[in-house]
Protein backbone atom coordinates (compact mmCIF):
# COMPACT_ATOMS: atom_id res chain seq x y z
CA UNK A 1 0.00 0.00 0.00
CA UNK A 2 1.42 3.41 -0.92
CA UNK A 3 0.70 5.01 2.46
CA UNK A 4 2.60 2.22 4.24
CA UNK A 5 5.59 2.64 1.94
CA UNK A 6 5.65 6.39 2.64
CA UNK A 7 5.48 5.74 6.40
CA UNK A 8 8.33 3.19 6.31
CA UNK A 9 10.52 5.41 4.12
CA UNK A 10 10.29 8.15 6.71
CA UNK A 11 12.30 6.10 9.25
CA UNK A 12 14.14 3.54 7.07
CA UNK A 13 17.93 3.79 7.53
CA UNK A 14 18.37 2.42 4.00
CA UNK A 15 16.27 5.23 2.51
CA UNK A 16 18.31 7.83 4.39
CA UNK A 17 21.68 6.75 2.91
CA UNK A 18 22.73 9.59 0.63
CA UNK A 19 25.93 10.58 -1.18
CA UNK A 20 28.25 13.04 0.53
CA UNK A 21 27.49 11.92 4.10
CA UNK A 22 29.79 10.00 6.41
CA UNK A 23 28.23 7.14 8.35
CA UNK A 24 29.52 4.91 11.14
CA UNK A 25 30.45 1.47 9.80
CA UNK A 26 27.52 -0.87 10.52
CA UNK A 27 27.76 -4.60 11.09
CA UNK A 28 25.26 -6.27 8.79
CA UNK A 29 24.48 -9.83 9.88
CA UNK A 30 22.18 -12.05 7.85
CA UNK A 31 21.57 -15.71 7.10
CA UNK A 32 21.17 -17.36 3.72
CA UNK A 33 18.63 -19.88 5.00
CA UNK A 34 16.56 -17.55 7.19
CA UNK A 35 12.97 -18.71 6.77
CA UNK A 36 11.48 -15.42 8.05
CA UNK A 37 13.70 -12.62 6.75
CA UNK A 38 15.35 -13.04 3.35
CA UNK A 39 19.03 -11.97 3.24
CA UNK A 40 18.29 -9.56 0.36
CA UNK A 41 17.77 -6.48 2.59
CA UNK A 42 21.19 -6.99 4.20
CA UNK A 43 22.82 -7.57 0.83
CA UNK A 44 21.08 -4.51 -0.58
CA UNK A 45 22.23 -2.31 2.32
CA UNK A 46 25.82 -3.53 1.92
CA UNK A 47 25.70 -2.82 -1.82
CA UNK A 48 24.31 0.65 -1.19
CA UNK A 49 27.04 1.45 1.34
CA UNK A 50 29.70 0.11 -1.04
CA UNK A 51 28.29 2.25 -3.84
CA UNK A 52 28.55 5.29 -1.58
CA UNK A 53 32.14 4.41 -0.66
CA UNK A 54 31.17 3.88 2.98
CA UNK A 55 32.76 1.29 5.28
CA UNK A 56 30.70 -1.62 6.58
CA UNK A 57 31.12 -5.11 7.97
CA UNK A 58 29.05 -7.89 6.43
CA UNK A 59 28.60 -11.49 7.47
CA UNK A 60 26.17 -13.94 5.93
CA UNK A 61 25.86 -17.29 7.62
CA UNK A 62 25.25 -19.94 4.97
CA UNK A 63 23.53 -22.54 7.13
CA UNK A 64 21.73 -20.87 10.04
CA UNK A 65 18.10 -19.96 10.09
CA UNK A 66 16.33 -16.98 11.67
CA UNK A 67 18.52 -17.06 14.78
CA UNK A 68 21.58 -17.10 12.48
CA UNK A 69 23.00 -20.35 13.79
CA UNK A 70 22.42 -23.97 12.87
CA UNK A 71 24.74 -25.32 15.58
CA UNK A 72 26.83 -24.22 18.56
CA UNK A 73 29.95 -23.54 16.48
CA UNK A 74 28.04 -21.14 14.22
CA UNK A 75 26.41 -19.52 17.23
CA UNK A 76 29.83 -19.00 18.83
CA UNK A 77 31.19 -17.53 15.57
CA UNK A 78 28.29 -15.10 15.35
CA UNK A 79 28.70 -14.04 18.98
CA UNK A 80 32.46 -13.57 18.51
CA UNK A 81 31.87 -11.39 15.45
CA UNK A 82 29.30 -9.29 17.31
CA UNK A 83 31.53 -8.82 20.37
CA UNK A 84 34.56 -8.01 18.20
CA UNK A 85 32.57 -5.43 16.27
CA UNK A 86 31.08 -3.88 19.42
CA UNK A 87 34.40 -3.72 21.26
CA UNK A 88 36.03 -2.13 18.21
CA UNK A 89 33.28 0.48 17.94
CA UNK A 90 33.58 1.23 21.66
CA UNK A 91 37.35 1.55 21.41
CA UNK A 92 38.04 -1.26 23.86
CA UNK A 93 40.85 -2.68 21.75
CA UNK A 94 42.72 0.64 22.06
CA UNK A 95 42.35 0.50 25.85
CA UNK A 96 43.72 -3.04 25.93
CA UNK A 97 46.79 -1.94 23.94
CA UNK A 98 47.55 0.65 26.62
CA UNK A 99 47.65 -2.14 29.22
CA UNK A 100 44.65 -1.09 31.25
Amino acid sequence: MPEQREWIQAYSPYQKLVPGQTYPAPFILTSTKDDRVHPAPGRKAAARLAGLGQPYFYYENLDGGHSAAANLIEDARRAALEYTYASGRLGLSAVEKKGR
